[in-house]
């Protein structure tokens, strides 16, 4: 596709940064410089020169056909039940300090050892008003960026999120290959 046919489809959002990224790692959705505003991903914006703004290299995905949900929608409205206990199940099977976020919302656990399924579903019943910008933040700071994005990808059939005002798009799903636009230093 061409780049002036990109700008003209408005499916089409774009990330600049100084690499050049086209894979979507999960260690970069969330690290010391990032603030997350709206969620865990790699950010894109339906504005080149927005992108451009964080970098020169631009790449672009095209969202038709992805699952975008509002990054301010509370957890509830748009995630199942079911996936959203396997998530929290999964994530505290497999990251040593994510016990801890059960006593932050009452639940008695005195060991990592101690916890069951039934702590997964009432740490979920506890967290599903938030929204899933907060609760995903939430959820990768009790367990780790690479733990939480796997998970995700598992048991979320949500490729990323996005927030209406500001327009970016937090895009969490690391199958998606971002296709190189340009590099703005060599025009």
């Amino acid at each position: 596709m061409r780049y002036t046919q990109l700008i003209e489809n408005k499916s089409i959002v774009y990330h600049g940064d100084s690499i050049g990224t086209t894979a979507l790692q999960a260690k970069w959705m969330m690290h010391d410089t990032s603030n997350n505003q709206e969620g865990v991903g790699i950010y894109f914006t339906p504005d080149i020169n927005v992108a451009t703004n964080y970098g020169p290299k631009v790449s672009a995905i095209d969202l038709s056909g992805l699952t975008i949900e509002n990054s301010r929608s509370p957890v509830e409205n748009i995630i199942d039940d079911e996936n959203a206990i396997a998530l929290i199940t999964y994530l505290s099977q497999n990251s040593d300090s994510f016990w801890y976020i059960y006593s932050d919302y009452g639940i008695e656990v005195a060991e990592p050892e101690d916890v069951e399924e039934y702590h997964s579903e009432e740490l979920y019943h506890n967290m599903r008003t938030q929204m899933v910008r907060d609760w995903q933040l939430e959820l990768t700071q009790a367990s780790d960026v690479i733990t939480f994005v796997t998970a995700w990808n598992k048991f979320i059939p949500i490729d990323g999120i996005f927030e209406r005002e500001s327009m970016f798009y937090a895009i969490i799903n690391t199958g998606i290959v971002a296709t190189p636009v340009n590099d703005r230093n060599k025009r």
